[in-house]
């Protein structure tokens, strides 16, 4: 077995493979998804284990930077084929390494761990660890790129179509899912450049309203197009009457969709192009053999409420995220200088975007 830290184009598709198929991974580890961090100036490496050309484990660090602050984040992970404790802290160990080698002032990562038996198969459990044992602080300071906190699981149970598992959700859910398919909208998926930013736009609008951030298509554009491609995403929408009603988009990793954003039209009367969207994304995940879909934690009270109406769970992990601080001075400065702009990242993010 030998330890690689790469960026070669080869390796990172294995990677991305091998992330596809094993259940403890995550999205956000997608060489893709680490690499649109650039878009604010931040660089990525992967650290992985490999025998014979197959990968074992590893992790995906985003390697953020702005004016002299450096910061080595790993937003989820490590992951291994195996839940091997000894391989999770070795990787830890490369990786404060790695932080040090860059120079970083911080270094941060998330072990999922959760005793929930519903999301046993996708996290690792209290019995491989013992979280004491993890080097540095409890906490999350550096909140610039994302890391997941848990998964808001639909269960399929026993069902084995969309069709059946439709069938026991409640009568008034059944009713809404059904209004937006009696319209008979088209519903596609995004493959060209331009369908994905007209998709997108009605992202962009919601969080306009909503007065909440999302990245821009002109930052998050060759990302999502690269995912589409490698079929790693899927850029859903719906055109009733010649215009654009919904668009939801899911990634595909661990074995199973999780959601990741979306937005709708805002009109009377409310066709329930939300319910379509999600019940498409079931059918979507039942066609691919998944056992569940993660329908995404956070969003408004009445977004989470909207999303518990498919029987989804929330489960939070009972692993919190760990920092070391590595140069005391520097992050000290750069707490001083966050608390300016911890209320409006968007400012955060010009303002990285001049000094990358």
């Amino acid at each position: 077995m030998a330890i690689l830290i790469t960026k070669d184009k080869d390796w990172l598709q294995k990677w991305d493979s091998f992330l596809l198929q094993n259940n403890k991974a995550s999205h956000l580890l997608y060489s893709s998804w680490l690499a649109s961090y650039s878009a604010y100036g931040f660089d990525f490496e992967v650290v992985l284990e490999h025998q014979d050309g197959e990968i074992l484990g590893g992790y995906g660090a985003v390697l953020a930077k702005s004016l002299f602050f450096k910061f080595y984040i790993i937003p989820y992970g490590p992951i291994v084929s195996l839940p091997r404790k000894n391989t999770v802290t070795d990787f830890l160990t490369i990786a404060k390494t790695q932080a040090h080698k860059h120079k970083c002032c911080y270094f941060q990562y998330h072990v999922p761990i959760s005793n929930d038996a519903l999301i046993s198969d996708f996290v690792y459990t209290q019995s491989y660890f013992n979280i004491k044992e993890f080097v540095g602080q409890l906490g999350n300071k550096f909140k610039y790129v994302y890391s997941s906190y848990g998964i808001n699981w639909v269960d399929f149970g026993t069902n084995s179509t969309a069709q059946e598992f439709l069938a026991q959700l409640p009568q008034q859910v059944r009713r809404n899912i059904a209004i937006p398919y009696k319209n008979n909208p088209s519903i596609k998926y995004a493959k060209t450049n331009f369908e994905c930013e007209e998709a997108y736009k009605i992202i962009e609008e919601n969080a306009l309203l909503g007065n909440y951030a999302v990245r821009s298509f002109k930052d998050f554009q060759k990302t999502l197009m690269q995912l589409i491609q490698n079929e790693q995403a899927y850029l859903l929408y719906i055109v009733y009457n010649n215009e654009i009603k919904g668009t939801a988009l899911a990634v595909r990793a661990a074995n199973h969709l999780v959601y990741i954003t979306g937005g709708t039209k805002k009109e009377k009367p409310d066709l329930k192009w939300g319910y379509m969207l999600h019940f498409e994304l079931i059918k979507l995940s039942f066609q691919m053999g998944y056992k569940g879909y993660d329908i995404s934690m956070g969003g408004s009270s009445g977004v989470m409420q909207f999303k518990s109406k498919f029987n989804s769970k929330a489960i939070y992990f009972e692993s919190k995220p760990h920092y070391v601080v590595l140069n005391t001075f520097i992050f000290k400065l750069y707490l001083i200088l966050n608390s300016t702009f911890a209320k409006n990242k968007k400012l955060f993010s010009k303002i990285v975007k001049l000094f990358k």
